[in-house]
């Protein structure tokens, strides 16, 4: 019995057990699979998804229009390939010869902008090429999901519509793929092709750059051939003849190309010179006029006098160097041609005595540019130098000559100039020559660049700025500036300010210029950066010099900006204005004082102080300030009250503390009053805010005449009163409105007293007026029979002793 209730009992567990494992296995969640979504689209939503492809396609077109400088830059590649060959092969040719630093830069200049434009291709061509593979894989990913898509819906037995619209999209996507794709291949092409050629315009940079640090070396090793040895190894006329030929014609495919842009652009420049011309040659008439009603401006007119020359260097000047610097004739014709110009500018600057010297240096100018097509003719080349050298020695022999030797050219700035830089001028002229002769050329080819190549920089910056100055002379003088009133009364200073700074800018240029010339220039600039870069540092206090000279040019800049400000502020924006007395000065305080502040905080800003700490230093400076400087500060604020609130301003006439006069000045810490007697008393700020202070002209001008008046008794009141009303009203300067007012104030111990009160709004006249209304009132009082009694006092003598009663009656 006990053994089957055990068997039911493991029987049932048995049954539960594979109940709860069936239950367990029902509620269990099914088995996850990964799946990839299909690219495919729901068909209910293919024609809303082609119209999306339509419209992506369309950007996609947009997208490869924007991609048509490729298309440019294949037109002008080989054109642009072959004026680099060109180039490569003339600086070549020249690197084989031993040049000097201002040469190889010359040598170098056209490469820059060379560079720069396939630089700009190549950033161009990258942008491009990133647009377009974009642009290459969204058409990728649309062309397989349509692919899908369509074989879905074959699958899916779809109206056959619905597969035209799908094959349409497909055929769109490939058509433009085929587009996108070719335009791709074409700017990888040209990107590989510009790649190429800036690395070979690094290459040839370098070349330049080591021969310059091999120039820079050895001025005085031989590198040539003596000149006797060179001369004996001349060749034939005929032959030398053809070489020079050959050189000048050297870059004559870039001479075609040079003359082709400027057929196409020769209408531009030529209506720009003639616009010039007529413009200087009016200029000229007015000049003449001018210089009659002001001689001080005949120095500076002069310019003028040479219209079409200065007309043509100013063409010159406006227009870029690029578009003739490659062709070596072109570029020396045009020089020739500037240095006429300039000779004929230049000639009446210049004392009499040294007329001669620009046409003898300009001889050896054109002797330089003769020498620049002879470079395969060594001789006939060291010849012309040795004759360059020669003139230009010559030259300097004479005008120094004269500078030392003519009593009158001793007192002017040329013959001092002459007599500092004349004689080692001429040393190196005559070193030059014996270098040259003897095969030294780097020296001598240097000595040629200082002597004659500088000087015609010089008389270039010299001519640019006294145009400028003739220009100026003119603008001043012609609608609308002369209607300026800053221009009608700073004119003369005006005149001299901006032609001070036109020299100094010559300068500066002229110093820029010449020491690229020399090869000094970066050199210099790496100099400059170093001394600019040297720093003082102390814990965590770090200065450098570029720092300190930022911060100075900026508050500099600032006070000049405040002052120029100022200025237009008073001269022509004031006057205009219907302004309260003592308000301009105001405004213009406070235009000084913000432009001022601002200016340092960007000049701390410049030095590399962090505007954080500038406020922190400020309030830590604020406290230490208020503890030490308490009257400065309290001096200072009260000029701030007398700025805002104005009870007393510029012009005023003031009382204080025994002191009488008028406001001269009101500054940050204190004003001037300056007294009837002309001397000038300093006023703290902080008095005029918390003394008393009487203003007589606060709010008007008006100030009363008060005169006091006694007749001889026996005068009739009436008449008196009508007397001084009548005088009153009659003054010139006394007022009507309030009308005068004339007062019997009673009886005196000896006269009738009278007073009269009468205004006036010439408050600086008021003493003069009253002397004059007084001097009136008198001769009125006099014509009428009365008259101003003496003052009388009666004595009375109660007991006089008589000795003193005796001496009294005999006296």
């Amino acid at each position: 019995m006990g053994g089957r209730r055990c068997l039911m009992l493991a029987a049932l567990g048995a049954a539960l057990v594979v109940t709860g494992a069936v239950r367990a296995q029902e509620l269990a969640p099914p088995p996850t699979t990964t799946t990839l979504p299909s690219p495919a689209i729901a068909v209910p939503e293919i024609v809303e998804r082609a119209e999306g492809a339509t419209a992506e396609l369309r950007a996609v077109e947009r997208e490869l229009a924007r991609t048509v400088a490729v298309l440019e830059l294949e037109a002008t590649y080989p054109a642009e390939r072959r004026r680099g060959d060109a180039l490569r092969r003339e600086a070549a040719a020249m690197l084989e010869r031993e040049l000097p630093a201002p040469v190889l830069d010359d040598l170098a200049a056209p490469w820059v902008p060379i560079r720069s434009g396939f630089a700009q291709w190549a950033r161009t061509l990258t942008q491009d090429a990133t647009a377009i593979e974009s642009a290459v894989g969204r058409l990728d990913q649309a062309r397989t999901v349509w692919e899908a898509t369509r074989a879905e819906a074959e699958a899916l037995d779809v109206p056959a519509e619905i597969l035209r619209r799908i094959d349409t999209v497909l055929s769109q996507v490939a058509a433009t793929r085929t587009r996108v794709g070719e335009r791709r291949d074409l700017i990888l092409v040209m990107q590989e092709r510009v790649g190429s050629e800036l690395e070979r315009i690094d290459q040839l940079m370098a070349h330049i750059d080591a021969a310059r640090r091999r120039s820079v070396g050895g001025l005085f090793e031989r590198t040539g051939e003596p000149l006797l040895a060179l001369t004996g190894e001349i060749e034939p006329w005929p032959q030398v003849w053809s070489r020079i030929r050959a050189a000048a014609l050297f870059d004559l495919p870039k001479q075609r190309d040079l003359a082709r842009d400027l057929g196409a652009g020769r209408g531009r420049w030529l209506a720009l010179f003639l616009l010039l011309a007529v413009l200087l040659a009016r200029l000229r008439r007015q000049a003449r006029s001018w210089r009659a009603e002001d001689p001080t401006v005949a120095a500076a007119t002069l310019p003028l006098e040479t219209p079409y020359s200065v007309a043509f260097l100013l063409t010159l000047w406006l227009a870029s160097d690029q578009w003739w610097a490659e062709a070596r004739l072109v570029r020396s014709a045009v020089a020739v041609l500037a240095t006429v110009s300039i000779l004929r500018v230049i000639r009446p600057l210049l004392p009499e005595t040294l007329r001669f010297s620009p046409w003898v240096l300009a001889s050896a100018f054109v002797l330089d540019r003769a020498r620049s097509f002879c470079f395969e003719v060594p001789a006939l080349e060291r010849w012309l130098l040795v004759a360059e050298l020669a003139v230009a020695a010559v030259a300097i022999a004479i005008g120094t000559r004269r500078a030392f030797r003519d009593p009158t050219a001793r007192p002017a700035r040329w013959a001092a100039i002459l007599r500092v830089l004349g004689p080692p001028a001429l040393a190196i002229a005559l070193v030059a020559l014996a270098t040259t002769v003897s095969g030294h050329l780097r020296f001598a080819q240097l000595a040629q660049i200082g002597l004659i190549q500088c000087f015609n920089l010089a008389a270039l910056i010299l001519v640019l700025v006294r145009v400028a100055d003739a220009l100026l002379v003119g603008l001043l003088r012609m609608r609308p500036l002369r209607l300026l009133h800053v221009v009608q009364r700073n004119r003369a200073s005006l005149q001299a300010g901006l032609a001070r700074a036109f020299a100094w800018g010559g300068f500066f240029a002229w110093t820029v210029a010449v020491t690229g010339r020399l090869g000094l220039l970066r050199p210099a600039r790496e100099a400059l950066e170093a001394a600019f870069a040297a720093s003082y540092t102390r814990g965590a206090i770090a200065v450098s010099l570029g720092d300190v000279v930022a911060f100075a040019i900026t508050v500099a800049l600032a006070i000049a900006i405040s002052r120029l400000l100022r200025t237009l502020l008073r001269d022509e924006v004031f006057p205009r204005m219907a302004l309260q007395r003592g308000l301009p000065d105001t405004l213009s305080r406070l235009v000084h004082y913000a432009v001022v502040t601002v200016g340092f905080l960007v000049a701390l800003a410049s030095a590399g102080v962090s505007l954080d700490r500038i406020f922190v230093l400020a309030g830590a400076l604020g406290i230490g300030i208020g503890f030490g400087l308490q009257q400065v500060v309290n001096n200072f604020v009260s000029g701030l009250i007398l700025l805002f609130e104005r009870p007393v301003r510029l012009g005023d006439t003031i009382e204080l503390a025994g002191v009488a006069g008028s406001v001269h000045r009101i500054g940050m810490r204190s004003s001037t009053v300056r007294t009837w007697g002309g001397a000038e008393v300093i006023v703290p700020n902080a008095d005029l805010v918390t003394q008393q202070v009487t203003n007589w002209t606060l709010s008007d001008m008006l100030r009363r005449i008060e005169i006091p008046v006694g007749v001889a008794y026996g005068s009739s009141p009436q008449q008196v009163l009508g007397i001084l009303r009548e005088k009153a009203l009659a003054q010139q300067g006394v007022l009507a409105d309030p009308a005068p007012m004339t007062l019997f104030l009673g009886f005196g111990e000896s006269s009738l007293d009278f007073e009269l009160r009468a205004w006036t709004d010439r408050f600086d006249d008021w003493a003069a007026i009253r002397s004059q209304l007084v001097l009136s009132i008198h001769d009125a009082l006099a014509a009428a029979g009365i008259t101003i009694p003496f003052p009388q006092r009666d004595l009375h003598l109660r007991s006089v002793e008589p000795e003193v009663a005796a001496r009294l009656r005999r006296g």
